[in-house]
């Protein structure tokens, strides 16, 4: 699972600490992303890798600058399977993930090998606030 703690005072004091993400499924969690709104809300996003290698893609919002979060939602439809080595443009890894937040939306692009290579996919979730 993942906690998040705040300062609104360039880090003098901090907030409690507050649950801001995990799966419902067994999983370890990695690559957590997480970044602000010019208004302050705040997304979060991370993979939930499973023991065939294989994984998907959560993400909890917060819409009063990490106070409290949504529950947590898988944005990908399926599981990426491991990359095929071969289709995987030289084994240079996987670093593309980045979650930006607007006024409704939070947007989120990720690698993905579902097509049979790694590619760069793309999900949304409504996040309810009229902030952002």
């Amino acid at each position: 699972a993942y906690e998040v703690s705040v300062s609104d005072d360039y880090g003098n004091t901090w907030s409690n600490w507050v649950l801001a993400g995990h799966t419902t499924e067994a999983a370890h969690l990695t690559k957590p992303w997480i970044t602000y709104s010019q208004k302050g809300v705040l997304g979060l996003m991370w993979r939930a890798s499973y023991s065939n290698r294989s994984y998907d893609i959560w993400s909890a919002i917060s819409s009063d600058g990490g106070r409290t979060f949504s529950r947590s939602l898988k944005v990908s439809h399926r599981r990426s399977p491991v990359a095929n080595p071969y289709r995987n443009d030289g084994l240079f890894g996987d670093d593309i993930q980045d979650i930006v937040i607007n006024r409704k939306v939070a947007h989120f692009v990720w690698g993905d090998s579902r097509a049979g290579f790694q590619g760069v996919w793309y999900g949304s979730v409504p996040h309810g606030s009229t902030a952002g």
